[in-house]
């Protein structure tokens, strides 16, 4: 939520997002807090531990179990009726560099490549001490998970880091996922796990690794026998009663098996309101419980882990750029930035607020369809103004959704606010059929003949969210 006052802009000023970030305190934030911090030490309390997090995802849980292996007493208060977040919804993949897992698995990593191939993506806007901190922070924090709750993990064989042409990128990349989790290890508890975006295919137990050979299993000989393995995991975890978990289900329940072990209350259905200040420090959260607001005081810190604000339509027309809406993401419905706006109601540095993990998405009735690994085949993207626009659908999510969104801003004020998504019979277009022009509505039709065509936004962001849509 917080970043460091020096964060990198240009050298000629202040970068766009630190002007945001300016704006909003200046605006958005002012007044909220005021009254709601005078009047909290009145309200009925609700505990006091030595740490309490908000947020129950991935960042939250994992900050939760740190602090109870600790010794340290420590709450988790949950907006939702589930626990998990978006992180439950995820592909679950995580891309920590020389973890314990890809160097078992005979992964070509040294800290050298993945320092010299961290600072060639990220480059200046992310402080070098940072970078840092990361790489030598990161293989221990997923060893600790490990020790700590019944979560395995796994390489995800093959799945590139997003730009291995950069120096120390690795073609056969660095991400891991959860193994396979026994979800009958909740008990009762799994009723509460924040249901996946999309089930798996039944019967089958799949990885995120799996999905782009699944999609070829009827015309390649790999995408077959991934198929048949997968069916093979179903069939081995139903004779043997078990809920196979694996992806985002997985990274979320096996956390919170951890925190039950380790005797960590979640509070669900538990919004935070504001953060209570005492002399300057935050002492407390004051959250609304059983349908009343309570505080829920912390000896030694609060730890905001809430997700984003995808959901939040005020903030995402003031932070970010048009086209935007909150019907065309699928984050956890519950991120409406209330972490963020406490924070920011406290004078908290903001950043990267003007950006988001982006990805292809198209809004269906029910929720938006993310197309994900399985639709990443070679396409052709007919852009605007009436010119075609090659690229490359096996790039990285977050590429592909800049460079849509570029195209969607460069439109604006055009009968066409975006072009079509070709992919292996899959079309998608932004706007209506009567918006489309000639050459483009007859590309439409032909997909149209086969039955193949969704229209539908390019979005899918989680903006000022780390997990994955």
């Amino acid at each position: 939520m917080t970043t460091s006052a020096n964060s990198a802009g240009t050298a000629g000023g202040p970068s766009r997002r630190r002007l945001l970030a300016g704006a909003a305190g200046a605006g958005l934030a002012v007044t909220a807090g005021g009254r709601q911090r005078a009047r909290a030490a009145d309200l009925p309390p609700l505990g006091t531990y030595g740490v309490v997090v908000i947020g129950s995802g991935a960042a939250g849980m994992t900050a939760a179990l740190t602090v109870a292996r600790q010794g340290l007493s420590c709450v988790v208060v949950e907006k939702a009726p589930t626990f998990g977040g978006s992180a439950a919804r995820s592909g679950a993949g995580i891309w920590i560099p020389n973890n314990e897992v890809i160097l078992a698995a005979g992964v070509p990593d040294t800290p050298a490549k993945a320092a010299a191939y961290l600072a060639a993506v990220v480059g200046p806007d992310v402080p070098a001490d940072r970078q840092r901190a990361f790489l030598a922070h990161g293989p221990a924090m997923l060893s600790f998970v490990m020790a700590h709750s019944p979560l395995r993990f796994r390489w995800m064989e093959g799945y590139s880091d997003y730009y291995p042409e950069l120096p120390g990128g690795l073609p056969g990349g660095r991400s891991v996922e959860p193994d396979q989790l026994d979800g009958t290890v909740l008990g009762p508890e799994l009723e509460r796990l924040n249901p996946p975006y999309l089930d798996v295919p039944a019967g089958m137990v799949v990885f995120s690794a799996d999905y782009k050979w699944l999609a070829l299993a009827t015309v390649n000989a790999r995408g077959a026998a991934v198929a048949a393995q997968c069916l093979a995991r179903g069939t081995k975890a139903a004779l043997l009663g078990q809920k196979p978990l694996t992806m985002g289900q997985a990274l979320a329940a096996g956390l919170r098996a951890g925190l039950r072990s380790a005797g960590v209350p979640v509070w669900l259905n538990t919004p935070l309101t504001d953060l209570h200040v005492e002399n300057g420090t935050v002492t407390g959260a004051v959250v609304t419980r059983d349908g009343a607001p309570g505080l829920v005081r912390a000896r030694r810190a609060v730890i905001v882990g809430s997700g984003g604000f995808e959901h939040n339509a005020a903030m995402r027309e003031h932070f970010q750029r048009q086209p935007i809406g909150t019907d065309w993401t699928v984050g956890a419905k519950e991120n409406t930035g209330d972490g963020i706006r406490a924070g920011q109601r406290l004078g908290a540095a903001l950043d990267l607020m003007d950006d988001a993990w982006w990805g292809p998405a198209i809004p269906l009735p029910g929720q938006p369809w993310f197309c994900g690994l399985g639709d990443r085949l070679s396409v052709l993207l007919v852009g605007l103004p009436y010119r075609p626009r090659p690229y490359g659908e096996t790039g990285p999510f977050q590429q592909r959704g800049h460079a849509l969104r570029a195209s969607a801003v460069e439109a604006q004020g055009h009968p066409v606010a975006e072009g079509l998504l070709v992919a292996a019979g899959l079309l998608a277009a932004l706007e209506t059929e009567e918006q489309v022009p000639a050459r483009a509505q007859d590309a439409v039709e032909a997909g149209e003949e086969g039955g193949q065509v969704r229209r539908g936004c390019v979005d899918g962001g989680v903006p000022g969210h780390d997990a994955v849509q």
